[in-house]
């Protein structure tokens, strides 16, 4: 009998370790994946949290855009890409991810040329310097400025917000602004285009009001947008897209 509780007790012990072994194993697995994500996400320039929510395909299209960033060029306000399909595909960049970069920058191009014909004034001055050094702090293991965050101003009404949007359509949110709000601030951050175009809009009573300015990958754009009215229980509708296909980010605040 002593021997059975002998054998019995240690074949428990033996159960007792061995599941403790194995929870450490799970716990050394989790802290592996997650410093891995880390790692992945500083690489491309984001943060885990940002890396976990964008799709596979984003992130491989932002890879591409930072694999041929050094390939960029600006002439007579049109950017373009210096490298072939198949010289890109020697750097990593697949045939589909590189057709998509320069869909992108044909976007941006037609944007910009209809927002000049509007009248509205872009500085595309050192673009390219501007991205190329951006591109280069990421690879040296600089955080990327560009994550945002959900704005809030204290208000107990919604006077702050986000719009994200997964392509090149526009993406919309309302509030009620009291009358001593009298503008609309956006801070926009692109996915993965080099160079988006941002449209963002106002729009309460029916009267619109927009402004057009375009962005750089991995930096956040502040556009101010005035608002035709405020007050007396009036709906202020919100409007923003970009030029990049995979969409973007727009944290926005009422002031």
């Amino acid at each position: 009998m002593k021997r059975n509780v002998v054998i019995f007790t240690v074949v428990a012990l033996c159960l007792c370790a061995c599941t403790h072994d194995n929870s450490e194993t799970f716990s050394t697995g989790d802290l592996y994946k997650s410093k891995n994500i880390v790692a992945k996400a500083a690489e491309l320039g984001l943060s885990a949290e940002e890396y976990s929510k964008m799709p596979e395909k984003v992130l491989k299209h932002r890879e591409a855009s930072m694999k041929l960033a050094d390939y960029v060029e600006l002439k007579e306000r049109t950017f373009y890409l210096t490298i072939s399909k198949q010289k890109a595909e020697t750097l990593g960049v697949s045939g589909e991810q590189y057709d998509v970069v320069v869909k992108d920058l044909n976007a941006t191009n037609a944007a910009i040329r209809e927002a000049m014909e509007n009248g509205d004034t872009l500085d595309l001055s050192g673009a390219i310097e501007e991205l190329r050094t951006t591109i280069s702090n990421i690879r040296k293991g600089a955080k990327s400025p560009s994550s945002l965050e959900t704005i809030s101003d204290g208000d107990n009404q919604k006077q702050s917000g986000r719009i994200e949007t997964t392509s090149s359509d526009f993406g919309t949110d309302s509030f009620y602004p009291p009358n001593y709000k009298n503008r609309v601030i956006f801070t926009c951050m692109t996915k993965a285009a080099f160079f988006p175009v941002y449209t963002c809009k106002t729009k309460v009573f029916g009267e619109f009001k927009a402004v057009t300015s375009h962005g750089s990958f991995g930096k956040n754009t502040t556009i101010e947008v005035p608002l035709a009215a405020s007050g007396a229980m009036l709906c202020a509708e919100l409007f923003f897209k970009t030029t990049d296909s995979s969409g973007g980010i727009a944290a926005w605040k009422a002031e």
